[in-house]
């Protein structure tokens, strides 16, 4: 092997590490979407309207209609919870990463 080939090989692994590095800050920048969309905002209310429109056009009893009421409001509270959770999550992530290229470019100067 002479120069050119070795010089070469490195340039792939080189080139290849590189490509995978920038596949994990993909995936990585993809997990921590901070804005609330509107799939965040249906998740959350689909529940109720739907609860609601059953309500006026089915004929349920209205007994049963109010434990349903609380179950669906019950489960909507939790999924909110869960969804803001989960934000606050992807953003302490986010925040370690910044640190973590901080200090690693620290180091390097």
């Amino acid at each position: 092997m002479d120069n050119d080939d070795q010089s070469n090989i490195k340039a792939k692994v080189e080139y290849d590490q590189m490509t995978k590095h920038q596949k994990d800050i993909d995936e990585f920048n993809n997990l921590g979407s901070k804005s609330v969309g509107i799939k965040d905002l249906i998740q959350i209310l689909a529940p109720l309207v739907l609860l609601i429109i059953a309500g006026q056009f089915l004929s349920i009893d209205s007994d049963t209609y109010n434990v349903m009421f609380v179950i669906f409001t019950a489960s909507t509270f939790v999924q909110g919870m869960v969804t803001a959770e989960s934000k606050k999550v992807n953003r302490r992530i986010d925040l370690l990463l910044k640190i973590l290229k901080q200090e690693r470019e620290h180091k390097n100067t």
